[in-house]
């Protein structure tokens, strides 16, 4: 415990974020040989075998006996599936909880406890327990292709593998008498431990040693069993393999690592974060210069000055985009960051719910911001937990159904333009509509009037109404009325939007909508009322004069014959609630932003379109923060504050004020 004591707050950080990472994918490989039918793929438990490995010897450097001492044991149960151990579920058990322990052992260690108490030694003691492969089994085809048995009287290079039995008080003099007998018979080429190591005493209770002789397997056997304390012991014959592609790819892989790491860097979010700010304020400058330059652009007299400051905005502007951009990146991780730990949350919600559920993931490497996937772990785990727990049936229920016992839970994330989408879908019974209209009632959450006026649309926006749930009784998962409406809370914090489709049966489907990134994005400059807005440029398809001749009277408002498309017509103050609606004919003349939705067009009637321009978004006032239509606010080159809007709520919003049954959408 004294390296880790002497350690400083960033090497500790380092070994911590690594120590996460092998943990991380121990977890994932285990929960993958659980469809192995208890003989897992030998490459698979390789790869576990070096994650446990590599973190019991960085455990073991920083001092961390605990964390060695288990993923020792984790390490001895991995070679024995090496050797032909069969993989029960009582030993699958046994490692996840090793995993979960490992977690808290490092957490404790962060916290300070030098001797955490936790279940660590038990679990050795478990997988120490785990049952061995036989005698019968070691020498089976089980081995290694390229072990063969040797026959009598050859000479070739053999392989030996021994282990000493657990209860041996001096397990390193036993290996070191083995050593001796083999060279006293023959000549050792190599040994795991190394001869040094034995001669120094290795506390071990396993030994592979490279031998050559000649001689026969059961004489082998016989000689090394002869010294005390051997548990098992092995003897198979060892082909040498020629030079091959797959050593040439490890090289190289290798090679390709050590590039990658001499290119990288890894740095603290908050220094990504001052990055940001940095940036954000050369921009909000660069906008300054730009009005200055229009300001210059209307006197005399200074032709000189506007040729330098345009030479200077114009390397401004060059020296900030390359900035961005690569701040940008920076902050951009893929979400498996998040998605690789859900297999073991829905693995263990479904046992405990005596269902089987079988968890796809697809487009795990999309990438989001930092501070976005920091903020969507919650929501998507009461969507995984809900799937889980309403919407997949019972084996019994799905088979009456048609359904095949096991459910289907699929995870995916996609980037659609400036977005990402992620979606929760599952095969289960779907949400009943009725059900959820009779829980509102009996919740008080509506009025039986209410409820009989609501369409199945506004019916199914209820399961995120807060205190909602379908569940009777209350468990460690369910029935507090605490889920869904966290997931549209924590969604519409990040300037996103959530949405549920059902049918009855089949399943249900959740879809977020999240910005690609919260801190820099290109708008389109409005004036509206005397007031400056920002609409985002991922929702403007076109900027254009209305024609009064283009413009056609209709009883709920004006169309706009574009194209060969007719689009209805709003004007933005009316859609903001700033001010009356204008009469017919009214908007003739006056500039329109074109905006699209998904497969919906209108034309947005403004003031004045002052031109585009990239945006720093701050975050608004709490008093703000409910309404519907507002991103967010930024600093406009005049120096005034300008409010940047959502274009999918504002379109919402004035499809519904052209249908005449509009809300105020100053209100949350």
């Amino acid at each position: 415990m004294g390296v880790w004591a002497e350690m400083g707050e960033e090497e500790m950080a380092l070994f911590l974020e690594e120590a996460q990472e092998l943990i991380q994918e121990m977890e994932l490989g285990l929960l993958g040989l659980e469809e192995a039918d208890g003989h897992p793929p030998r490459e698979a438990v390789d790869a576990l075998f070096r994650a446990a490995h590599t973190l019991k010897g960085s455990a073991g450097m920083v001092g961390l006996q605990a964390v060695e001492g288990l993923t020792h044991a984790m390490e001895a149960a991995l070679d024995r599936l090496r050797d032909g151990a069969p993989l029960t579920g009582h030993l699958l058990g046994t490692l996840l909880e090793s995993v979960d322990e490992l977690r808290q052992l490092l957490a404790a260690f962060q916290q300070g406890e030098t001797e955490p108490e936790g279940r660590w030694r038990e679990l050795v003691e478990r997988l120490s327990a785990t049952p061995q492969p036989q005698l019968e089994a070691a020498r089976a085809p089980s081995q290694p292709a390229s072990l063969e048995q040797p026959e009598a009287g050859s000479a070739s290079d053999w392989e030996i593998r021994v282990r000493i039995a657990e209860d041996c008080p001096m397990p390193g003099v036993r290996l070191y008498q083995i050593a001796v007998l083999l060279e006293e018979r023959g000549t050792i080429v190599s040994s795991t431990p190394s001869r040094s190591e034995l001669e120094e005493g290795v506390d071990s209770h396993q030994l592979v040693v490279r031998w050559r002789g000649a001689g026969q397997a059961e004489a082998l056997e016989e000689a090394v069993s002869s010294v005390g304390d051997v548990a098992e012991v092995s003897v198979g014959r060892w082909t040498e393999p020629a030079p091959s592609s797959d050593r040439a790819e490890r090289a190289a892989a290798r090679r390709r690592s050590a590039s990658a790491e001499v290119q990288s860097v890894r740095l603290p979010v908050e220094s990504l974060d001052q990055l940001l700010n940095l940036v954000g304020e050369l921009v909000l400058d660069r906008n300054q210069l730009a009005d200055v330059q229009r300001l210059l652009a209307e006197n005399d007299g200074v032709d000189r000055a506007r040729e330098a400051l345009s030479r200077i905005l114009g390397h401004l502007s060059k020296v900030t985009d390359q900035l961005q951009e690569q701040v940008l990146r920076a902050r951009l991780l893929p979400l498996r960051t998040v998605f690789r730990q859900y297999p073991r949350v829905v693995r263990d919600l479904a046992a405990s719910r005596g269902k089987r559920v079988r968890l796809i993931i697809e487009g795990e490497d999309t990438r989001v911001d930092r501070s976005i996937l920091q903020r969507i772990d919650d929501p998507l785990m009461h969507l995984l937990r809900n799937a889980v727990d309403h919407g997949i049936e019972s084996p019994e229920v799905r088979i009456r159904a048609g359904k095949p016992q096991e459910g289907t839970v699929v995870l995916s994330a996609a980037q659609q333009d400036d977005r990402v989408v992620i979606e929760v879908r599952d095969d289960g019974g779907g949400i009943d509509v009725n059900k959820v209209r009779d829980r509102a009632v009996s919740r008080g959450l509506l009025s039986e009037a209410q409820a009989q006026a609501m369409g199945e649309d506004e019916l199914m926006q209820m399961i995120f109404a807060p205190g909602f749930s379908t569940r009777e009784v209350a468990d460690t998962v369910s029935g507090r009325g605490v889920g869904l409406d966290v997931v549209q809370r924590e969604v519409s914090a990040l300037n996103g939007a959530v949405e549920v489709t059902s049918a009855p049966g089949r399943g249900t489907r959740f879809t977020i909508k999240l910005p690609l990134t919260m801190g820099i994005i290109k708008g389109l400059s409005v004036l509206v009322d005397g007031q400056c807005c920002i609409l985002p440029m991922s929702g403007v398809a076109e900027v254009i004069r209305l024609d009064s001749r283009c413009l056609l009277g209709t009883g709920k408002g004006q169309i706009l014959s574009h194209r060969d498309e007719l689009l209805p017509v709003f004007i933005l103050a009316d859609a903001l609630g700033w001010g009356e609606r204008d009469g017919r004919g009214g908007v003739g003349g006056r500039p329109a932003v074109l905006i699209q939705v998904e497969d919906r067009k209108m034309a947005v009637v403004v003031d004045e379109v002052r031109g585009e321009q990239e945006v720093v978004i701050k975050q608004l006032p709490a008093s703000l923060r409910r309404s519907r239509v507002l991103l967010g606010a930024t600093i406009g080159a005049d120096g005034r504050v300008a409010l940047i809007l959502d274009v999918p709520a504002l379109a919402a919003i004035a499809w519904r004020r052209g249908d005449g049954d509009g809300q105020d959408p100053r209100r949350g």
